[in-house]
């Protein structure tokens, strides 16, 4: 397939507080392979994964290269690490690929019982231990489906896992680890929920309240869930702060939300992006150079961030600190 790799020329501005996005990489093929997740591996790496497996690597001068890998054909959620030297790539009908960094030595995990699910993500509490979370595929690809959501469990760094919990009419969203204890995002027709677990005993330790939210994700150092109001996400979305209870509504769900420097930064539907200050008193959406949805981003240096998307988008998008004044003032 081809791709426009490395930089454009020229990047493009837009109006808005004078910001600059530069394409990275964008497919010009419709409907082409979508990156679903980027993950910083070391000082001068991110991994990037989407789309029936596809896998890149961006260093820190933003070059890129498709990293060679036993590719099973099936989609990419979640990067992450058990260490330094052990690497995780989750993925559809239950594949787990495990890849040795000093080793230079992949392996490929089918957890039995997988067809149908999803692992949507993973999060790793040491070297050993690590939880990975997900449900049914049919949810993940936005269908009509029950969602079976489960959290499974590992003692031996990914070689056996154990179901932990489960839930038939939830789907199991986001992990994140908080004070060495597991926090769950559950999400049912009622709304979201986040469930703190014991990693002890595996038992539920305590619940939040329930938000009125499709929650996609929780921000656990911002206190924060995104998403959207409903399955209209292309109408509705929205975030909230967990400690505060205060909402924030926008035109569209956000996919993934993220800090920089005093700022966050939310990446949403159809190429836009949100902004919101340190108080939250501006709340603005900027439209990106790309019309595609924007499923993850990421810090890299204090003045730029990676966007990633559908049809293998993948931006540099550039604010310097008077710029990030103007937005805070």
């Amino acid at each position: 397939m081809k791709i426009l790799s490395f930089f454009l020329l020229l990047s493009i501005p837009t109006f808005l507080f004078g910001q600059d996005f530069t394409f990275i990489v964008q497919s010009n093929i419709s409907n082409d392979s979508s990156f679903y997740d980027i993950k910083k591996m070391n000082e001068n790496s991110y991994w990037i994964g989407g789309e029936k497996g596809i896998l890149l690597e961006i260093n820190s001068a933003f070059e890129n290269k498709y990293i060679p890998y036993p590719n099973q054909g099936v989609n990419i959620l979640k990067i992450d690490k058990f260490s330094d030297n052990h690497y995780v790539l989750c993925a559809d009908q239950g594949i787990i690929y495990h890849y040795y960094k000093l080793e230079n030595k992949w392996e490929i995990q089918h957890l039995k019982g997988f067809k149908g699910k999803v692992i949507y993500n993973f999060a790793a509490l040491n070297e050993k231990v690590a939880y990975i979370c997900g449900g049914n595929s049919k949810i993940a690809s936005s269908k009509k489906a029950i969602p079976n959501g489960f959290i499974y469990k590992t003692e031996d760094g990914g070689v056996t896992w154990k179901k932990v919990y489960k839930s038939i009419g939830s789907m199991i969203w986001d992990l994140d680890v908080v004070d060495n204890k597991i926090v769950a995002l559950k999400y049912n027709i009622r709304g979201s929920r986040l469930i703190t677990f014991n990693n002890q005993t595996n038992r539920i330790e305590s619940k939040s309240k329930l938000y009125k939210i499709l929650a996609h994700e929780y921000n656990a150092d911002l206190k924060m869930l995104v998403g959207a109001n409903d399955f209209h996400i292309y109408n509705s979305g929205k975030a909230i702060n967990c400690n505060t209870n205060s909402e924030y509504n926008f035109k569209t769900l956000i996919w993934d939300i993220t800090s920089f420097n005093s700022i966050k930064i939310g990446s949403s539907c159809s190429g836009k992006i949100v902004l919101m200050n340190t108080n939250y008193t501006l709340q603005k959406e900027i439209q990106c150079p790309s019309k595609f949805n924007l499923y993850g981003i990421i810090s890299v240096d204090n003045q730029s961030l990676l966007l990633i998307g559908s049809n293998k988008t993948i931006l540099r998008l550039q604010l310097n600190q008077d710029e990030i004044q103007k937005i805070n003032n």
